[in-house]
């Protein structure tokens, strides 16, 4: 990691060149390599030392109640993990506070664990690290061998020099998240479909959802739809089929998706943040894997992966075009992962609890 210094406001934008976040002038930021480059094409910001030079980073050193703090850029589900490997570290030494540095949206996710310190705005000012005395980091992620066939909790545990966790993280829903959520009274089993975003390779085809839906709710399961405000609603027959309920959209945070789900008897998602969130809170989970592999999900017990026999799968590309130029992932259209044998898994799985896919 580096530090920066600004002589004037600066966004940082990602790599399809959209704002992430901003820099305040006349301050010093400690910054991943990556995040380093894109700042420094503006000619407001310099370059000042390595963040080493100031605050050691953790390498697995023996701990008694230092503070560490953890600059932190992943997703959502690099998140749920991250709290997980962050967990471990503190089962082995629970004198240690561990505070975290990062974006509104990744906050929601470690504000459900009770494990942490305070979580701070990212990016983390140079004058903010003077209490602490170690970082953690992930800059040598890329640099795991074998990452491919490694799942994340042995990538990010390597990166944070902590004992490979066990279980996912331990998760507390907010009481006002459950009332607000509450679902109607259950009278059958409930079954909540994640409806991905069209754009990504990683999501079930939405004319496939559809009929997965549909098939489904002719077995007496109550369908739960969810998914962000921009996954699409239309061509599910919710006012034909009392069976199918339209929660899309309707999950305004991290929590309240969590009280949502945990209602549920089993999710059903692609390789998704809904995956890792259904993992951690001990809900039966059926996960669909076209582009990436189901290696991520050895770690959870609770995951049942059903991958696309498709010669092209896993081609490994999460973001970003088709290998083959395809417009979308084709691996999705394989019988592997038709929704009538999606389905009958499924129910097969809320008869048979024992009954593996």
């Amino acid at each position: 990691m580096q530090l920066v210094k600004t002589s004037a406001p600066v966004t940082v934008k990602d790599a399809n060149d959209q704002p992430v976040y901003q820099l305040e002038p006349h301050q010093t930021y400690a910054l991943y390599d990556c995040e380093t480059a894109a700042a420094m094409r503006s000619e407001t910001v310099q370059w000042v030392a390595t963040l080493d030079s100031q605050l050691r980073s953790y390498a697995g050193q023996a701990l008694t109640s230092e503070r560490l703090v953890l600059p932190f850029i992943g997703r959502l589900g690099d998140a749920l993990i991250t709290a997980a490997c962050l967990q471990a570290l503190r089962d082995r030494y629970p004198n240690v506070s561990i505070d975290i540095a990062c974006l509104p949206l990744a906050k929601e996710v470690f504000e459900l664990s009770p494990s942490f310190g305070k979580l701070l705005p990212y990016p983390i000012r140079a004058d903010c690290l003077k209490t602490y005395q170690y970082h953690l980091s992930f800059e040598d992620i890329a640099s795991v061998k074998n990452a491919t066939q490694r799942t994340m909790f042995d990538l990010l545990s390597h990166c944070l020099n902590t004992r490979r966790p066990t279980s996912p993280a331990t998760l507390a829903i907010p009481e006002s998240a459950k009332q607000r959520c509450k679902l109607p009274k259950k009278t059958r089993p409930r079954v909540a479909i994640h409806v991905g975003e069209p754009h990504s390779l990683r999501t079930y085809p939405i004319d496939q959802t559809i009929n997965l839906a549909n098939e489904l709710s002719e077995s007496d399961v109550k369908v739960i739809l969810f998914g962000s405000p921009s996954a699409p609603t239309s061509g599910f027959d919710t006012e034909l089929s009392p069976q199918i309920q339209n929660y899309i959209g309707k999950t305004k945070s991290v929590s309240e998706l969590a009280a949502t789900l945990a209602q549920t008897d089993i999710v059903i998602t692609g390789d998704s943040f809904p995956l890792h969130l259904a993992a951690a809170l001990n809900i039966r989970t059926v996960a669909l894997f076209a582009p990436t592999s189901p290696t991520i999900v050895s770690d959870y017990k609770n995951v049942t992966a059903i991958k696309s026999q498709a010669k092209c799968s896993p081609c490994g590309v999460a973001f970003g075009a088709c290998p083959l130029a395809h417009a979308t992932c084709i691996a999705h259209n394989d019988e592997s992962l038709a929704p009538k044998r999606i389905a009958t898994n499924v129910i097969s799985l809320i008869r048979e609890p024992a009954q593996t896919i």
